[in-house]
């Protein structure tokens, strides 16, 4: 919505009162009603006085809206959260593979004396919170050295998953990890689930992820479960609850409902076993991809069509890739990602250290996308581990920030991380002076960042060192946030009068009008080499003075380029000759410098370790 300053002209209401009644009116229509499809209201004036008016009195209207909030019960931090939260916070990280919900389709409980809950999901893996997780991406040495693994789970050696467990603890959480081979993994799921009950966990996590899985695997597992609970009727169980996870949807509401159907029949099916179960969350679903009914006048011709048609299928298959990033993840993060791909795409991925190859196993287009998640973590991995080097730089060097209402806010590590980056690279190609930053518009030409709600809002870098900028300077700069300040300012500080009054006093000169040069990043530049001039003169001659405050004059003219830019030594000798060579040229008495100008400069300069030669003191290291 669009609001006009009506009444501000012939009408004769004063702006201020006008402007305050709007805003104050708009505040309180907009908390009563937070359900409105309002997301911008520009209050449009036309004339620049009035304009002036309108921005003297939103003090007033802001402290209406305040007392408005307190009657209410509102906080305008409160209110005002959110926003900052948006703006400054970087809720998505550049290449990180979005996170999907457990969600749990079908829930089975056992009404026996040993109770057991059954969980089917969907979802991946890092979603999951139980006691232990089953790590089946474990491949052993036996299935490694076999030229290409099965798409089907099925294994030929009796008790290979028994033979293949290998039980760890994560060093990231308090969670056990049962690391197996997923070859005979549904042939042998009993002796897994005795495995775990024996090291006492109370709920583990296991990925049902093979395409290749159908219903009879399903009532496999099911059997599997039945004979735990009945060789543990008396002794009693630790093992509480089983999530089965499945990240393909199609697959995991396939499973859901395979299981459903054996729970429902189990009485039929398991009539041997005194265990009752109770369905305690249904699921429903149908719509398992196309049915194809083949209708032929000869049973050949249907045969020859479904040949035809599986011909079309995707095949299991393997890709090798030749990858030297996976190198870098740590065993555990390295299984926990291919725990979710596997999970996720069906594919097995086994990683040769010594020839630095990538093998993927599934189908084809699955491979891809699975080698696609990869090189997406890798890019995430090397940006989170180069922030993290210029985390600690970057802290003490550039803090970027945003004006919000009149408050200064701090944005958050990430979003100042890429900030600085994207800065930079506009200040190498001034073309790159818009980005898009997790969903916010910057604009550096404007210095300023815009929300989705076409709101925008004043930004700008402060270095480290601004926080010891002479004290003298800030009421000079109180009302000014940006940093690249090039200011001429005159000085009305009397400490700093009196005490620069009395060194040119001293030199003969009387004192008529005093200016300060303010630039903040010339300043930064300064304190920066003069740390390092430091540092090596002290290394040299303990206890020389590096700096000193010498004169330089110079025409009228030149002032504003030097309060921009500083001294340059590109100029020497263009105004009046360079007789001590190239150089930008200081004085220790302001009476050396006279005929060079009519403006005097009293500037800190670095002289360094330096020698004095006839009637002038060459600086060894001079650094402006």
């Amino acid at each position: 919505m669009a609001i006009p300053a009506i009444g501000a002209g012939h009408v004769g209401i004063k702006a201020q009162d006008l402007a305050r009644e709007m805003i104050s009116t708009t505040c309180k229509y907009l908390l009563k009603n937070a359900d409105t499809s309002l997301n911008v209201i520009a209050f449009v004036i036309l004339d620049q006085d009035i304009y002036d008016a309108y921005t003297k009195s939103i003090d007033a209207a802001q402290i209406e809206l305040n007392s408005y909030c307190q009657e209410s019960n509102f906080s305008t931090n409160q209110l005002d959260n959110g926003l900052v939260d948006q703006i400054t916070k970087c809720k998505k990280i550049p290449g990180k593979i979005e996170e999907e919900k457990l969600d749990t389709l079908l829930t089975v409980t056992s009404e026996s004396n040993a109770k057991l809950s059954c969980n089917f999901c969907f979802g991946v893996m890092h979603a999951v919170q139980t006691s232990a997780v089953i790590n089946t991406t474990h491949i052993c040495h036996l299935h490694q050295s076999e030229d290409h693994l099965s798409a089907r789970l099925d294994s030929t050696v009796k008790n290979h998953c028994l033979e293949s467990i290998h039980v760890d603890k994560s060093t990231q959480s308090d969670c056990s990890i049962f690391k197996v081979c997923p070859y005979g993994l549904i042939d042998d799921f009993g002796s897994l689930l005795a495995c775990v009950n024996a090291n006492e966990n109370t709920s583990i996590s296991c990925p049902l992820a093979s395409t290749e899985i159908t219903e009879e695997d399903i009532k496999l597992l099911i059997q599997a479960i039945y004979l735990f609970l009945d060789s543990h009727k008396k002794s009693g169980i630790s093992l509480q609850r089983i999530d089965f996870i499945t990240g393909n949807r199609e697959l995991a509401y396939e499973i859901a409902s395979w299981a459903q159907h054996q729970f429902e029949n189990a009485h039929k099916s398991y009539s041997d076993y005194t265990i009752a179960w109770q369905i305690t969350r249904p699921f429903s679903y149908n719509n398992f991809g196309k049915n194809v009914t083949i209708v032929a006048s000869r049973y050949e011709i249907i045969e020859q069509i479904e040949s035809l048609l599986a011909s079309y299928a995707p095949s299991w298959t393997c890709v090798v890739f030749a990858e030297e990033d996976m190198l870098g993840y740590d065993e555990e993060t390295w299984h926990a990602l291919i725990q979710d791909w596997w999970c996720h795409h069906s594919t097995l991925m086994i990683r040769n250290t010594n020839t630095k190859q990538l093998q993927i196993y599934g189908y084809k287009n699955d491979i891809f996308t699975t080698y696609s998640n990869f090189q997406k973590s890798s890019s995430l991995k090397t940006y989170q581990s180069a922030m993290e080097e210029n985390r600690k730089e970057l802290l003490e060097t550039v803090q970027w920030n945003v004006n919000i209402k009149q408050a200064v806010h701090q944005f958050d590590l990430v979003m100042n991380y890429q900030l600085e980056i994207d800065y930079q690279a506009y200040l190498n190609d001034k073309t790159k002076s818009n980005v898009i930053l997790d969903g916010k518009s910057i604009d550096f030409i404007r210095m300023a960042i815009t929300v989705d709600t076409g709101m925008s809002y004043p930004i700008w870098r402060k270095f480290a060192l601004e926080d010891s900028l002479p004290a003298s300077w800030q009421s000079a700069e109180a009302d000014t946030q940006k940093d690249e300040l090039k200011l001429i300012v005159e000085v009305r500080n009397q400490a700093e009068i009196q005490e620069i009054s009395e060194l040119v006093r001293a030199k003969g000169i009387d004192l008529i009008k005093l200016q300060r040069i303010q630039n903040r990043n010339l300043y930064r530049r300064y304190q920066l080499q003069k740390a390092e001039v430091t540092q090596d003169v002290q290394q040299y001659q303990p206890g020389t003075v590096i700096e000193r405050r010498l004169f330089h004059r110079t025409n009228e003219n030149n002032v504003n380029s030097i309060c921009k830019s500083g001294f340059d030594r590109d100029y020497s000798g263009k105004s009046h000759g360079s007789a001590l060579g190239n150089g930008t040229y200081f004085a220790t008495e302001p009476s050396t410098t006279v005929g060079y100008g009519r403006t005097l400069i009293l500037a800190r300069v670095l002289t360094g370790i330096c020698n004095t030669s006839g009637y002038t003191c060459f600086a060894q290291s001079i650094c402006l």
